[in-house]
């Protein structure tokens, strides 16, 4: 049942993603979709293609462990009109001071100090508005392996875009706002630089 729903384009346009990037490339699985590991430092940033929900419409994430002791939950929305109905009624929305970015996105965290310092970054906020309308998040993570085994200080990073993205540039910009978010998240202290997958296996499921 290897690779059961996809696409012989889509695997061809991951193999040619993973050429670029030297990132090395895992085979299709049942509803898993092709998916790439590319290392940066000691992180592992993984780019899969898979579905929401089996049957339902085929997505792209970009994801990637981290150690996350202190809790950090920060999720970015793209502005639609029932987040602007949302912050009508008192929803939180962190502003960073950049209006294209502040007009873009609802930024949401338990730490909002620390994340309007994240944020702040030219180079990051011109990364992620470089992706057009994508989710993205930080959250703690207190199991691994489809709740199987319990962690301790660890969490994720996930980059959504909520649709199925055929674009090789697209792919490698949202590869390149993560690393980005990473190196943000380490220079601010938010997240630990050890590897968070020490003594575990390298894969981990996204979806």
């Amino acid at each position: 049942m290897f690779g059961l729903f996809w696409r012989q384009e889509e695997r061809l346009l991951w193999e040619r993603v993973g050429n670029r990037l030297g990132a090395r490339q895992v085979k299709p699985w049942f509803y898993r979709g092709p998916t790439l590991i590319h290392e940066y430092r000691h992180w592992e940033i993984m780019l899969s293609l898979g579905f929401r929900r089996v049957g339902q419409k085929k997505v792209t994430r970009v994801g990637v462990r981290v150690l996350n002791p202190d809790g950090l939950h920060m999720r970015l929305f793209p502005e639609n009109l029932l987040v602007r109905l949302g912050k009508m009624v008192g929803m939180q929305d962190i502003q960073v001071g950049h209006a294209p970015f502040d007009d873009t996105y609802l930024i949401q965290s338990n730490q909002p100090k620390q994340v309007k310092a994240l944020l702040s970054d030219p180079q990051l906020q011109q990364a992620v508005l470089a992706l057009s309308r994508v989710q993205l998040c930080v959250k703690p993570k207190q199991r691994l392996f489809f709740g199987l085994i319990p962690t301790r200080n660890k969490g994720e990073i996930t980059l959504d875009w909520g649709r199925l993205i055929k674009s090789e540039e697209t792919l490698i910009a949202g590869i390149q706002a993560v690393i980005c978010l990473l190196d943000r998240l380490a220079a601010c202290d938010l997240i630990d630089e050890r590897p968070a997958l020490a003594g575990m296996p390298k894969l981990f499921p996204l979806f």
